[in-house]
């Protein structure tokens, strides 16, 4: 079984953007007759697309039409699905991403991450096991396609980054726990219960997520009920354009470091011991935020 994090995965999307670049210079002139699809099917002549019936979003800053594909002829890879960003207006494909492997993207999410007053692309794919992070930034500088009018930020192939609104400016930043624990992980079900116990954790995942609950959340758990956030992990900050206060973040972290030491009586050997790591961890964080305001 294939998925997005497979290397012939990373081999195939490679190949995927050749043959659309490829295509651009011999398929760049399109006609107002030409539909969305017609000129997406052109862009990919390796490709069978099977498109998904029109979604039906009106505050969406473009049209996204989305779809399945397989190589032409039919081959066991590579295979997923994929978009295409078109303008609202004239229809005109602006940019196309695939999606290697059976993990489709969960739903595209449209914020503006960098500050640049243009909306970006985020998402969630995977499923079970599988957990991957996907943002890219809005470049369009025209009304024709082209390959670089988004441009990757961020990707992350193990965990389902959190998106956060540090400050209450309204605009996104990303905290990733470093993984999820495993069935077999001898601390998976302390940790679980000492998190669950704190009533102060849960607030704090609410305040962070709650602007962005639709991003993060999309079996019906939001931020008030699932420990996205890990607060037993080392946490990986992301910012994209203006960093959110310093204030804002070090009174996360130093929330974070209050609850694990008040939790350190409680545990026992080997949990303990990592959850000692993990607030040194977050102590150096605290330090390197507080070097960064000086």
């Amino acid at each position: 079984m294939f998925h997005a994090r497979n290397r012939y995965g990373k081999v195939a999307a490679a190949s995927a953007v050749l043959v659309i670049a490829l295509c651009v210079a011999a398929c760049s002139h399109v006609t107002r007759s030409e539909s969305t699809d017609a000129q997406v099917r052109r862009l990919t002549p390796a490709l069978r697309l099977t498109f998904d019936a029109p979604l039906a979003n009106p505050s969406a800053p473009y049209e996204l039409r989305t779809f399945t594909f397989v190589s032409e002829p039919p081959h066991g890879w590579p295979y997923g699905t994929g978009f295409a960003v078109a303008d609202r207006t004239s229809g005109e494909a602006l940019w196309v991403y695939l999606h290697n492997g059976d993990y489709s993207p969960h739903e595209i999410r449209w914020a503006d991450f960098d500050g640049d007053g243009r909306d970006d692309i985020f998402f969630h794919a995977g499923f079970e096991d599988v957990a991957t992070t996907h943002l890219y930034v809005n470049r369009i500088a025209s009304t024709q396609y082209g390959v670089s009018h988004f441009a990757q930020a961020y990707a992350n192939d193990n965990v389902y980054a959190v998106v956060v609104d540090f400050d209450g400016d309204n605009r996104p930043e990303l905290i990733a726990p470093e993984s999820y624990p495993s069935e077999e992980d001898p601390c998976a079900a302390t940790f679980q219960a000492l998190t669950a116990s704190k009533k102060e954790w849960k607030e704090e995942s609410w305040r962070l997520a709650r602007h962005f609950d639709a991003f993060n959340f999309q079996f019906g758990a939001s931020a008030a009920e699932y420990d996205a956030l890990q607060l037993f992990s080392k946490p990986a900050i992301s910012s994209f354009g203006r960093k959110p206060s310093f204030v804002s973040v070090v009174r996360h972290l130093r929330l974070r470091r209050n609850l694990i030491t008040a939790s350190l009586p409680a545990l026992s050997q080997p949990c303990r011991g990592r959850a000692e790591k993990i607030d040194s961890y977050l102590a150096d964080l605290v330090q390197q935020y507080e070097a960064g305001n000086e």
